[in-house]
């Protein structure tokens, strides 16, 4: 986590754009810690509404994690000694994809359709990468299938659609909304043997329930709720080299969108689950994480034993020894701005104008007023720390 004096605090006030401004001096500023200030700047950008600018930082950490993803000889041999904290801060897999969901939802919020469908075939080009290097237990990111898929559909590329609303089931069976919508793709496109596939995979749903209510002058909402606050790493309780992630929302939201007179309109799943992937990319990493720090175990015993051949004194080596084994601490480090998880609830409204409810946990976080216009496709981000 980031030292920046009052961030987290207006953040968890839900003062983004105060916090943003906190940020903006450090964020601009090269540095180790540069990229951990772009991402939670970004990220406060975002919740705040201001998509444009929080592309421009978000576009920022994305163009330096790739640039920065090495590290000097020299940051190498002090890290290997030490800690990795002297070096410059690289995201996690987790954390590079999710710059480009972010970046994908803040140009869909542009209406720049087209960039934010980009964004996320640029997720599956990064994860394609990744599983080349040996992370065999990473998957796309669900969220930014179901975004592209929900943009394919208001376009009428209804075979599209249905193929990533199936790439999320893929990844994230539980989320029954996407059955839906993708026998919905599957009957549009005139493709009922698809269409019968799905109710075959999901024999308990009724997927015709998909075609009810229909109408030409109707349009769909996305309710994205982002609820809790992701896992911060770290000192291992078991193993000082190492780091580990601690659970900072024990809690389970829940989601349920209501309209006028209280009526239910639809409730919310969960569709990315970011503390069990972010858990899932660091076991992965663990055993490169404690190669490294057993072979600067053997370093700092030869640095020992040279002090001490040095000096002719044993003692200063050994104590030359105990020192830097208890400088050893692992980087603790992340994109600690990140929620939780991420739930959707897609609802149909007529044309013209509505008023919603967003209730979690019983009690209401957001009421809107949206104007609906034909086929239209409107997402509202919501958080709830």
């Amino acid at each position: 986590m980031t030292e920046q004096s009052g961030f987290f605090s207006k953040f968890n006030r839900g003062e983004y754009q105060s916090a943003a401004d906190s940020l903006k001096t450090k964020s601009e500023k090269e540095g180790k810690d540069q990229i951990l200030y772009l991402l939670d700047r970004g990220t406060a950008l975002f919740e705040d509404g201001e998509y444009k600018e929080a592309i421009e930082v978000l576009t920022k950490a994305e163009r330096l994690s790739e640039v920065k993803d090495f590290t000097s000889i020299n940051e190498e041999v002090v890290s290997v000694i030490t800690t990795d904290t002297f070096k410059k801060f690289v995201p996690l897999d987790y954390e590079r994809i999710m710059i480009n969901v972010y970046l994908a939802v803040s140009y869909f919020m542009l209406g720049k359709y087209e960039d934010a469908l980009v964004e996320c075939r640029r997720i599956n080009n990064l994860v394609a990468v990744l599983k080349d290097k040996g992370m065999k237990d990473f998957e796309e990111s669900p969220l930014a299938w179901y975004i592209s898929a929900s943009i394919y559909e208001m376009q009428g590329k209804y075979d599209h659609a249905r193929i990533d609303y199936s790439r999320v089931l893929a990844i994230e069976p539980s989320f029954e909304q996407a059955a839906y919508d993708a026998y919905r793709c599957a009957v549009y496109s005139n493709n009922m043997y698809l269409a019968r596939d799905v109710q075959k995979k999901y024999p308990g749903l009724r997927l015709s329930d998909a075609l009810k209510g229909r109408c030409k002058d109707c349009g769909d909402v996305l309710v994205l709720y982002s609820y809790g606050q992701i896992p911060i790493k770290r000192q291992s309780r078991y193993n000082s080299m190492l780091p580990e992630f601690h659970t900072r929302t024990h809690s389970d939201g829940n989601l349920s969108v209501y309209g006028d007179g209280g009526l239910l309109l639809g409730s919310g799943d969960v569709v990315l689950n970011l503390e069990d992937v972010a858990r899932r990319n660091l076991a992965e990493r663990i055993n490169r994480i404690m190669a490294k720090r057993l072979l600067g175990v053997g370093t700092k015993v030869a640095i020992g034993y040279g002090v001490a051949k040095a000096t002719k004194n044993e003692g200063l080596g050994i104590l030359t020894g105990l020192l830097l084994q208890a400088a050893t601490v692992p980087d603790t480090r992340g994109w600690s701005t990140l929620p939780k998880d991420f739930r959707i609830a897609r609802i149909r409204l007529p044309k013209g104008p509505n008023t919603i409810d967003i209730r979690s946990q019983g009690a209401s976080v957001l009421k809107k007023e949206i104007n609906i216009e034909p086929k239209d496709l409107q997402i509202i981000p919501v958080r709830c720390d």
